[in-house]
């Protein structure tokens, strides 16, 4: 059953679910298409060669690190059967503008960690990409303006994810089977949220920076009930939060911010990895901010929302110090 196949056995299942009542008791063995990966293996002495027409790989055994240099496409990721699963960091250097057909998740199932160039504009191909990759973050390029059906499936370690500045499409199944991602921003520029994109995640809040990104029916299917929607008032957002029963919060909400928590850009009450997200997205991408989050994102006092104010923030998740 292929990856496509198995995410629409997974929709009809929890359809039947609901309408019935019900639980699942068992689910379909996942397996997943791995003849491409297959042809990808590299010679017993190989730790190097070409991936593309203008790009090249390298594997370094001492840290676990294997990286793509050069310009233009990747069209394939070959490796070793004797040290892929040594592999723990993938690191795309700048210069790489698009992957054709490539699925990382399929060839390296250990990896922790992936960083993309700013010179990447996407994933050519559907269901290929970072699915399945036991990664616990991932800033994906500003460049990239669709983030393709089924990217980051199954990434069941996934927490924080920050999205392109530019975003405009979220297609089908995009985050699907991601049970630990519980919060995510999504940009002002975003004009469509597809069918089951959020399936099987473990989403408690998300905030919506768009006014009128459209959003499918099923687009927090079986998510928690309890899910909390942020975006501005009179948004397409909130209409579909009113419709479809989910909490919804204002983020320009004028109440006095002293009953704001300082660093809770995204009124939620809490903070959390989408405060860091909405601030990194206006740090480096412009995204304009509200008064009320420009306050309590001031958390240094200084009357100014800067880096300074992130890393603080930064320090405060790690536990480094106790209060903003």
């Amino acid at each position: 059953m292929k990856n496509s196949e198995l995410r629409r056995f997974y929709a009809a299942a929890a359809v039947i679910v609901m309408a019935a009542g019900t639980t699942i008791i068992a689910f379909a063995e996942e397996t997943t298409d791995l003849t491409a990966v297959s042809q990808n293996s590299a010679s017993e002495s190989e730790t190097s060669g070409e991936c593309g027409e203008s790009s090249t790989w390298s594997y370094d055994a001492e840290t676990g690190t294997y990286t793509v240099s050069g310009n233009g496409v990747v069209d394939f990721m070959k490796y070793k059967d004797e040290w892929v699963q040594d592999v723990k960091t993938v690191i795309v250097e700048e210069g790489i503008t698009w992957f054709k057909s490539v699925a990382v998740g399929y060839c390296f199932p250990a990896v922790e960690s992936v960083s993309l160039p700013e010179s990447l504009e996407g994933f050519a191909d559907k269901s290929t990409g970072l699915c399945y990759l036991p990664i616990t973050s991932i800033a994906l390029p500003d460049k990239m303006t669709r983030i393709n059906e089924g990217l980051l499936e199954s990434c069941v370690n996934l927490k924080d994810v920050k999205l392109p500045a530019n975003l405009k499409v979220i297609e089908d199944y995009a985050f699907f089977k991601d049970e630990s991602l519980e919060n995510i921003v999504i940009p002002e520029k975003t004009e469509k949220i597809g069918d089951y994109v959020f399936l099987y995640t473990g989403l408690k809040s998300i905030t919506i920076l768009s006014d009128d990104v459209k959003i499918s029916d099923t687009a927090f299917e079986l998510c928690d009930p309890s899910l909390v929607i942020c975006a501005a008032k009179g948004s397409t957002a909130e209409a579909y939060a009113a419709e479809h029963g989910f909490q919804f919060k204002v983020l320009d909400d004028d109440k006095n911010t002293e009953e704001i928590k300082a660093g809770d850009a995204d009124g939620n009450g809490i903070v959390d990895i989408s405060d860091i997200s909405v601030l990194s997205l206006a740090l480096v991408d412009g995204t304009e901010l509200t008064d009320t989050q420009k306050k309590v994102l001031d958390v240094d006092g200084d009357g100014i929302v800067s880096l300074a104010d992130l890393a603080r923030i930064r320090q405060y998740l790690s536990k480094k110090i106790e209060k903003l």
